[in-house]
């Protein structure tokens, strides 16, 4: 009956952090709590918002802590729009938020009337914080500077923000500039699709996405519809993948090319991982706009990834609203792999043998169909990584998948 993220004693009371949905791929938080004795739960505070962060990235480390608790509150952190707040549980009943700003709170500890954090803040990499718990905004200040002497005589690309209307939602997206940008001069660009869906972009530094600004690319990244941290209305795109979504983002690389006429549309590039990865899969299945693409750990036939992946059997039939015994028909129509024969632009395909979240059964589907097909593609398979080897994979394995996206974007542009 219910979908647990956690428990935490506080004061006495046993506390269940969690909701009745269901489908984890929803997860609004909710407070409840748990009667010691008799173990009847009962909801303590409605919650529309998440309890953890979804801001996505390759800069985070660690695992965080769901939350703590001291005399007066229980502290948890939860995606708001595009970023990652400390938000509170006061005894009544009540939420507020603690500590807000662009970008995100990784990770937090409470110690002695003092909060100390980990946060992607004001466009830098992980840093360590501290605030004081009776005014954290105002007394909120970096402990560390880890990354200040490797980036000062580098470029670090600004986001550029842009909001757009799409479906009667307000769309976040962004640009990174390229590096020494002239307004009279024209550029490629690269489209970056997070995964989830529900996670989010942010204004929090991302590494590789840095790294492309640096090498001359326009960056572009956004939250369509299905991303976290509006709500569950907002993210619920699940049996229509490839449908709102792909709308939204194709509005997404319109609006900026209109925004940026220094873009230079004949050079545009896609890449994206897990759900980014299959909507790069369909990207390059349903239109040739891009001149190349980098797809990872990605799904190409949601009738084989149901059967395969580790959470398929109880997580995907209620993502795709079909399951391969009454719905294969369904499974298939939002496969990629079904329209295959529209598949022209040059495809790199990246994929983890370790990968059991997405096997790497569906990248050497998509690669052999594309070679059938004669488009141009390369496969690359990392040994001994899985789904996470982007954020958290070892380092020489992490460079090689960077080097392996950059060259080939470049070298189709």
């Amino acid at each position: 009956k219910y979908n647990m993220r956690g428990l935490a004693l506080w004061n006495g009371r046993l506390i269940l952090l969690g909701n009745t949905n269901p489908n984890v791929k929803l997860f609004h938080g909710e407070f409840y709590e748990v009667d010691i004795e008799s173990g009847e739960i009962s909801s303590l505070c409605p919650y529309t918002r998440s309890i953890r962060s979804y801001v996505t990235g390759d800069c985070a480390y660690g695992e965080p802590r769901l939350c703590k608790t001291d005399a007066e509150r229980l502290y948890f952190i939860s995606s708001i729009d595009n970023e990652a707040w400390l938000m509170a549980l006061g005894a009544d009943g009540r939420v507020s938020p603690v500590l807000r700003h662009e970008g995100a709170v990784c990770d937090f500890d409470i110690c002695g009337g003092e909060l100390l954090f980990t946060a992607l803040w004001d466009n830098r990499p992980l840093e360590c914080y501290r605030a004081s718990l009776a005014d954290a905004a105002a007394t909120a200040e970096r402990l560390s500077d880890f990354h200040g002497a490797l980036l000062a005589d580098r470029y670090v690309a600004e986001p550029q923000p842009h909001s757009f209307e799409f479906d009667g939602w307000r769309i976040d997206g962004w640009a990174l500039l390229p590096k020494d940008y002239d307004s009279e001069k024209r550029y490629p660009a690269i489209l970056d699709i997070h995964g989830g869906p529900n996670a989010c972009y942010s204004t929090a530094y991302c590494h590789e996405m840095q790294v492309w600004a640096g090498r001359g690319f326009f960056v572009l990244f956004c939250n369509p519809v299905g991303s976290e941290g509006r709500g569950d209305e907002f993210m619920n795109i699940h049996g229509h993948f490839g449908e709102r979504d792909y709308e939204c983002v194709m509005k997404f690389t319109d609006e900026m090319l209109a925004k940026y006429p220094q873009i230079d549309a004949s050079r545009l590039c896609v890449t994206g991982g897990s759900y980014g990865g299959f909507m790069t899969n369909w990207i390059v299945t349903h239109t040739d706009r891009f001149a190349a693409a980098a797809t990872q750990r990605s799904i190409a036939n949601w009738v084989s990834a149901i059967l395969l992946c580790d959470n398929g059997w109880y997580n995907m039939p209620l993502q795709m609203c079909a399951d391969v015994y009454t719905g294969a028909d369904k499974l298939w129509e939002q496969s990629p792999l079904k329209y295959i024969e529209n598949a022209k632009t040059p495809t790199l395909v990246l994929h983890s043998d370790c990968d059991y979240s997405v096997p790497v059964e569906e990248g050497l589907q998509f690669y052999s169909a594309l070679q059938a097909k004669g488009v141009e593609t390369r496969m690359v398979i990392f040994k001994g990584e899985n789904h996470e080897l982007s954020r958290s994979g070892s380092p020489r394995q992490r460079l090689r998948r960077l080097r392996e996206i950059t060259a080939w974007l470049e070298g189709h542009i």
